[in-house]
């Protein structure tokens, strides 16, 4: 006559799963809430300036995770220009955090930027950002370190020697933001105006300045569009100064979750 199987082993087993399960309840009920946000801005750029030999065009992508108050951000950027042949012209990682000195909250961060803006010369800036946002006003203020550099192929051309220093770098640039909007920040739609010298995939001399106007509407609570027009000059508080360029800018901002 067969024995009929033991079963203690598998009901222990199963105990000691339950005992897991309810801990790692009792764990997540008595943690503190968590805030996680996955959104998605995807846009596009159309403009002439005097160095583009004609039109050109550009497509961005920027992903971003929120975790409470700390966020991560990337983007990549693709150059469709006579000028160059490189079509993966840019990308981008940034981190970030939300302290409250008082009742002033200040997000902090710092980026690491790569752009390839001609065949024959790549930039790399490191650096740090302040931002600061109340009713109507969106203040942002930072310092860069940039670093130009020959590329492989520019190199390779010149027959510059393999420990040449090829590499031209500027260190501690002063970078500032300052938008406007008419409305307040969570109104449902919004026109503004800002004056920079760095945008998502560019940072430009403390003395040439972007001037800006975006226009946004909130189409539902998880999709927002945007336009913007953008004018840039070639310097600031001089005799001379001397158009640079402009370009158009439309694109969606969606919180995935």
């Amino acid at each position: 006559m067969e024995s009929l199987p033991d079963k203690r082993g598998t009901l222990s087993e199963r105990v000691k799963r339950g005992r897991i399960v309810l801990i790692l309840l009792i764990a997540l009920v008595s943690c503190k809430p968590v805030f996680t946000q996955i959104s998605l801005q995807s846009y596009g750029d159309i403009g002439v300036n005097n160095v583009s030999d004609g039109a050109y065009a550009m497509l961005a992508g920027l992903p971003e995770y929120k975790l409470n108050q700390y966020k991560a951000r990337a983007g990549f950027l693709l150059t469709f220009s006579s000028r160059t042949e490189n079509v993966f012209s840019g990308y981008f990682v940034t981190a970030s955090g939300i302290v409250m000195p008082g009742k002033f909250p200040l997000e902090i961060g710092g980026f690491y930027l790569w752009n390839a803006f001609s065949d024959q010369l790549r930039e790399t800036n490191w650096g740090v950002l302040l931002g600061h946002s109340i009713e109507h006003w969106q203040f942002n203020l930072g310092s860069n370190f940039r670093t130009y550099k020959f590329s492989k192929k520019a190199i390779e051309e010149n027959g510059f020697p393999e420990d040449a220093d090829t590499k031209i770098r500027e260190p501690w640039n002063f970078m500032y933001a300052v938008t406007y909007f008419i409305k307040p920040n969570e109104h449902k739609w919004n026109l503004g105006a800002t004056i920079c010298n760095f945008d998502h995939f560019l940072i430009e001399q403390e003395t040439n300045p972007a001037i800006n106007i975006k226009f946004l509407y909130q189409t539902d609570p998880k999709t927002t569009l945007f336009a913007e027009a953008w004018y840039k000059q070639a310097g600031l508080f001089n005799m001379r100064v001397n158009s640079f360029g402009f370009f158009f800018r439309a694109g969606i901002l969606w919180d995935i979750n």
